[in-house]
This record gives structure tokens, sequence and C-alpha cells, in this order.
């Protein structure tokens, strides 16, 4: 053997010992992107399940609101059917008692004076009712 093949044998020998720390620096390398990957895997799997929660919510928001315009649609509706339902009443009565104090007998005039008295004491009664409500919430 001479000089410059035991020469030559040292630089394989460091050449291999070069390629073993390149090989483990590699298997490191290897190893710190697959643990990165399984971050952005988990990361995305959060922000995949939050716009899943984000999606519910609005869904429930949209469904909720849905559901108050339909009841306040079928309250209004209620109250107009309230509304003329007394309105005919109070015009049927306002007419039976227009008939009984022009057509009716005396006995029917006087109770038509005293039914006339008695309903614009209850209508003011009323207003002031609903008018000291309206002032007092001020």
């Amino acid at each position: 053997m001479t000089d410059d093949t035991g020469q030559e044998l040292g630089r394989r020998g460091n050449a291999n010992g070069q390629l073993e720390i390149w090989s483990d620096m590699l298997a490191v390398e290897r190893e710190r992107i697959a643990s990165r990957n399984r971050q952005v895997d988990v990361l995305r799997e959060g922000f995949s399940k939050l716009d899943a929660a984000d999606d519910r919510q609005y869904r429930f928001h949209t469904d909720k609101l849905e559901r108050d315009d339909k009841y306040r649609n079928r309250r209004l509706t209620h109250r107009m059917r309230l509304t003329w339902v007394v309105a005919c009443v109070g015009v049927a009565v306002v007419l039976l008692v227009l008939f009984m104090a022009f057509w009716g007998g005396e006995g029917q005039r006087d109770l038509a004076a005293a039914i006339t008295r008695d309903a614009i004491s209850a209508v003011a009664f009323v207003g002031l009712g609903f008018l000291w409500g309206r002032m007092s919430r001020r």
C-alpha cells in the first residue's frame, strides 16, 4: 500500500463520515418537515371546524330572524283582525243606539241616552288611561 492509497482511503472514510452526517441531517430535516405537515394538518382541521361552527351560527341566526319575522307578521295579522272586529262591533252598537234613539219608544230613547252617556265616559276613561300610559313611558 502506498501513501497515496492510504490518503485516498482516509478521504473516502472522511467522505463516508460526511455522508453519514448528511444522511442524519437529511433524516432530521425529513422529520421536521413531517412534523410541520402534521401541524399544518391540525391547523387546517381547526379552521374547517371553525368554518363549520360559523356556518351553524349563521344558519341559526338567519332561521331565528325568519321565525321572528313570521311571528311579527302573524301578530300584526291578529291585531288587524281584532281591530276590524272591534270596529265592526262598535259600528253595530252605535247603529243600534241611533236606531233606538230616533225610532224607538220613550223607554228606548232614555236607554239610548244612558248608553251614549256611559259610552262617552268609557271612551274618555280609556283615552286618558292610554295617554297616561304613554306619558309614564317617557
